[in-house]
């Protein structure tokens, strides 16, 4: 057949560019919490008002400022030709003024205004790059209107408590781009009226853009031609802990307020889209005593917040990840997506040209596929439509369709019962008998059905293109995933200690069932089943029961099958089925439902259904006044080196509290401890998975969810995943999820919007489209 390539041309997300949070946070219906029409001229009814942020002296021989005398103040040491200890600004007598901080190139302080003097001018701020002279620039602020509505509403009044945000020091930065990303200096702007700590309350537009605009003057500039912006420095920056500005370095710190580009009025909705820009005006400074007055009402409309404790690139790999998904405007899982994972962090979403939809007998696939099964250099895609369940083969290289033709396709029972439909997706490729074999399992869903009906255990000759079910008198039992050992002699199905047959027999464990596997490759009779002492029947909260893995690898050199279960991973001799370990992953989570290893095999992955009970760890988030138990939900990585199973030895500490975890963190502890260091009674999201399942590639691990199956028909669920749709992407070096498009919570919220919109921080496969995935495979 003609090959099909998909060219994604959907929706694109939002360029990544440097982001800022609109500011008041208190705009509109918000402007009566700040300030009433008409607010004082000094707040909080201080008489005593401060110089802000200015300069130390210059080098370490110049001598100290004095001090004032009643109606004058000492001066600060002047500026040296090298950075040194400079002298303090001069102390006001009682009715003095502030003497001004001499210009160096560390920030110092300047002098403090005696009781009824006005505040000191502040010298320019550490890493200034050009000379200063004095200048008189006027301007009148008012900071923007109903910028409060664009942040997510779980935000709003955390931020405008107390009127934080719009209780500022202002600053002016002077920068060599209209974009202010290279910044030369800071000059502190005096603002007449504001309080003891140089702090004061602007006003907030009207809803046509006029209101009580505060006149200010920017004492100082450079020679030449520059681009000055605005910068609030917001008392609630320096209460939450997130700086003030003292150099060109640190100002904007976080939830500082930034000029915008006129008057905007921002109400359309909430999400990092509906942020104005910020804004820098062109001015020419002549010389020393240049006074100019800036055209207009200049607006703040913006809090600045970095991102970067929570913004981490995903790390380089040469590898391509392949999806089979749908979304919300398909009418099946039947998207093949390639993501190329050299250039994820350059493409946060998306997948490349070669993408397709599957095709069968020359159409669109009209089904779901809901597993991707490797084996003898190719990937097969078991794919479930109105005829039932079919297999495809692709490329084990490439990800492409190397035909349309199904290997085979399993016929339902009945037609039209869904019951009846075949949903064999699990399962383990073998060659023996010259032959290519397929064996697979019933798992339909997140696999929390008690039996396997119709059909406990499929059969497929690859070469011959049959299939078979036999064992079916198994079928009142659940197995929920099986292993082949090495010589392709035997098979080993796990039967869950919830399945209907584990209850009607009173049998409280999981069983482990072994199956012969004649020369030919066709599946032998079943041995003596053995009862394990493991279950899994941690249900996580929810109705369901959730089903644990079953993988064969290597422990020290020799073969061995590793049961998932509630408290860990128990390890077996495939040979007799004999446990000889149990190694206990309780602090990691709870339930672990699949065992991955690393494209060397030289590590292993547990994944946990459940997150790990509070009893078990000593994970915290700052909470009011106290703490809370944080959520601990980390993937264990496993040493199959030694002689036993062991949890590997790495220099992960997810928390930041000094002890190695060994893990990797599926709740994002890292975004919950960002958004609680600038509150500490903030939202955080709770960050729920259903079904898990894992990938495991050279520098990351990909986690999918499960969404809702069909048979072709009918609308898809999202991933499973909520905020972290469409696949979770984690950094194995750190253990930290990788946060794609800039992804800030004040703005964009804790949900996922139906997958398409604000609050997705996980790598979002075709932008802008809910989308449900339905299997994962990582080609080196």
């Amino acid at each position: 057949m003609t090959q099909l390539r998909f060219i994604n041309l959907g929706t694109q997300r939002r360029k990544l560019t440097a982001r800022y949070l609109p500011a008041a946070l208190v705009g509109g219906l918000l402007v009566t919490s700040l300030c009433a029409v008409g607010c004082s001229s000094k707040d909080d009814g201080s008489s005593e008002e401060t110089g802000g942020t200015g300069a130390s002296g210059g080098s370490a021989g110049n001598s100290s400022g004095g001090t004032g005398a009643a109606g004058s103040a000492g001066m600060g040491g002047s500026a040296g030709a090298t950075a040194g200890a400079g002298g303090d600004a001069g102390t006001a007598g009682a009715a003095g003024n502030a003497g001004s901080g001499g210009v160096g190139a560390a920030g110092g302080a300047a002098g403090s205004g005696g009781v009824g003097g006005s505040a000191g001018a502040g010298g320019t701020g550490g890493g200034t790059s050009v000379d200063l002279v004095d200048v008189t620039i006027q301007a009148d602020v008012l900071l923007a209107n109903n910028y409060g509505l664009q942040l997510d509403p779980l935000f709003r009044s955390i931020f405008s408590a107390g009127s934080q945000t719009s209780r500022l020091k202002l600053f002016a930065r002077f920068c060599t781009d209209a974009a202010c990303n290279d910044p030369v200096a800071l000059v502190p702007i005096t603002v007449p009226g504001a309080n003891g700590q140089g702090y004061y309350v602007f006003s907030t537009a009207s809803t046509t853009g006029g209101g009580f605009a505060k006149t200010v003057s920017i004492p100082q500039a450079p020679v030449g031609t520059y681009y000055l912006q605005i910068v609030g420095d917001s008392e609630a920056s320096e209460t939450w802990g997130k700086g003030t500005c003292s150099s060109v370095s640190d100002c904007p710190g976080d939830a500082d307020v930034v000029q915008m580009d006129g008057y905007q009025i921002q109400h359309t909705g909430v999400g990092s889209g509906d942020n104005p820009s910020p804004y820098a005006n062109q001015i020419t400074i002549t010389g020393a005593g240049d006074s100019q007055t800036l055209s207009g009402t200049q607006y703040l409309g913006h809090i600045h917040v970095g991102g970067e404790e929570i913004w981490t690139p995903a790390p380089a790999d040469s590898g391509t990840l392949v999806a089979a998904m749908s979304n919300a405007a398909d009418d099946a899982r039947n998207y093949i997506g390639l993501i190329d994972l050299a250039d994820a962090s350059a493409t946060p979403g998306g997948t490349s040209s070669s993408s397709y939809t599957l095709q069968k007998n020359g159409s669109d696939f009209p089904g779901d596929v809901c597993a991707l099964i490797p084996g003898g250099g190719s990937l097969y895609a078991i794919a479930v439509d109105s005829s039932g369940a079919n297999v495809f083969e692709l490329s084990g290289t490439t990800g492409l369709q190397v035909s349309d033709t199904p290997i085979v396709t399993i016929a339902p029972t009945d037609p039209n019962n869904a019951n009846t439909y075949p949903w064999p997706c699990r399962g383990v490729y073998a060659e023996k008998g010259g032959k290519k074999h397929l064996y697979l399992v019933q798992f339909k869903g997140a696999g929390a059905l008690d039996t396997s009906g119709p059909h406990p255990f499929y059969y497929v000759n690859v070469t011959d293109g049959t299939a078979t079910t036999p064992l079916d008198s198994y079928s009142n039992w659940a197995w929920r995933d099986i292993a082949i050992d090495s010589t392709a002699s035997r098979l080993v199905a796990v039967d869950m200690n919830w399945s209907k047959d584990s209850l009607n027999q009173g049998v409280g464990f999981n069983r482990l069932v072994p199956i012969s596997l004649n020369s030919d490759g066709s599946p032998g009779a079943v041995g003596t089943v053995v009862t394990t002492d493991v279950k899994s029947d941690n249900q996580c909260g929810s109705t369901n029961h959730w089903p644990s893995g079953l993988t064969m690898h290597q422990v020290g050199g020799s073969e061995r099958l590793l049961v998932g279960h509630d408290r860990g991973v128990a390890v077996y001799d495939p040979s007799n089925l004999s446990k000889a370990q149990d190694l206990d992953l309780l602090s990691f989570g709870n339930l672990f439902s699949q065992v991955a290893a690393s494209p060397d095999g030289n590590t292993l992955y547990a994944l946990p259904q459940c997150k790990a009970d509070n009893s078990k760890h000593n994970w915290t988030l700052p909470y009011g006044a106290s703490t809370e138990a944080a959520d601990k939900n980390l993937v264990a990585i496993l040493d199959p080196s030694g002689s036993s199973l062991a949890v590997k030895n790495t220099s992960i500490d997810v928390n930041g509290d000094g002890t190695n975890d060994h893990g990797i963190d599926l709740d994002y502890y890292r975004i919950k401890n960002y958004i609680r260091s600038f509150d500490t009674t903030m939202s955080i999201p709770p960050v729920v998975y259903t079904g898990p399942r894992i990938a495991v590639g050279n520098s990351m691990l990909f986690v999918r969810g499960t969404g809702i199956q069909g048979n072709g028909g009918g609308s898809i669920s999202s991933s499973g995943l909520g905020q972290v749709q469409d696949i979770g992407f984690f950094d194995l070096a750190t253990g930290d999820g990788v946060v794609f498009d800039q992804y800030m919570p004040f703005f964009d919220g804790l949900s996922s919007n139906a997958g398409a919109g604000p609050g997705i921080w996980g790598y979002d496969v075709r932008p802008g489209q809910e989308s449900s995935v339905g299997a994962l495979y990582y080609i080196p």
